[in-house]
């Protein structure tokens, strides 16, 4: 099954199971669906071409992740950016941006603006995919990303891989925790991916762009694992080092690129 299908699957049989949350947002299954379900209309009216991928430069997760997952439902590729990956696209083959704020532009692109108003429906029907169209699956995420010397790398990750990652999780133990806090942006194959899979078993992913912020939320939301590199966790250390009086009691592992440790450990 499709992650985007579990995750109207999960809105269905329980709706008010809380499926993101950011440091000023909480957001329920139910609620993520009816985003999904709205843009996708909006995807419908702009009628592009399934032979091109869509960027997304929104700087609030929950709404990168909304708009991506829509793209995904029909058959568009998604690539979630920073705004400062914008400038660089059409050199990678990308002419199409939807994306919020004042600034850089796609230039000699396809320019689209994101306002909240995309999340309401407008009172016509679910948008319905073509038959004829390609099928969701076939759909790739792409990533632009620095590579180790620094300059930009595409990546382009399969719906497949994804899946492949999903099944992975009860081998790994990470399905046994709740609600978990990734550390690495949604526009980053790390980020995004982790956020894909705790929505496909019906876990709650946790995003904070700010050190302070991160750990603030692990009290306020008993977050119980955290999802990082191996560098994030050392800054996360440090910063508990500096500053003290987080409430971190719920947490029960750190989930380190491809191994975990206790929070025991590390204290």
């Amino acid at each position: 099954m499709h992650f985007t299908d579990m995750i109207f699957f999960w809105a269905r049989s329980d709706p008010e199971r809380v499926a993101l949350i950011q440091s000023d947002k909480v957001v329920t299954y139910r609620e993520l669906a009816e985003a999904i379900d709205a843009v996708s209309q909006r995807i419908v009216q702009y009628n592009f071409n399934r032979d091109e991928p869509v960027a997304v430069s929104i700087h609030v997760p929950i709404q990168t992740l909304a708009v991506c997952f829509a793209l995904l439902r029909h058959g568009l590729s998604a690539v979630p950016i920073s705004q400062s990956v914008l400038p660089h696209l059409r050199g990678f083959g990308i002419n199409n941006v939807i994306y919020t704020g004042e600034g850089l532009m796609l230039s000699g692109g396809r320019n689209i603006r994101f306002e909240e108003a995309w999340f309401k429906r407008s009172g016509k029907p679910p948008a319905i995919r073509n038959p004829n169209q390609p099928r969701s699956d076939d759909a790739d995420t792409i990533f632009i990303t620095p590579s180790p010397t620094g300059a930009l790398k595409k990546m382009r990750v399969p719906t497949g891989a994804h899946m492949t990652a999903i099944d992975m999780l009860p081998l790994s133990g990470e399905e046994n925790y709740r609600r978990t806090l990734v550390v690495a942006g949604v526009n980053t194959p790390l980020g995004f991916g982790h956020a894909l899979a705790s929505l496909y078993v019906g876990k709650t992913a946790c995003f904070a762009a700010d050190r302070d912020v991160r750990l603030r939320l692990i009290g306020m939301f008993n977050i119980e694992a955290i999802n990082c590199s191996a560098q994030q966790a050392s800054e996360l250390v440090n910063h508990v080092k500096k500053n003290g009086n987080y409430q971190l009691e719920s947490l029960r592992q750190l989930w380190i690129d491809r191994g975990h440790v206790g929070p025991d450990l590390i204290r």
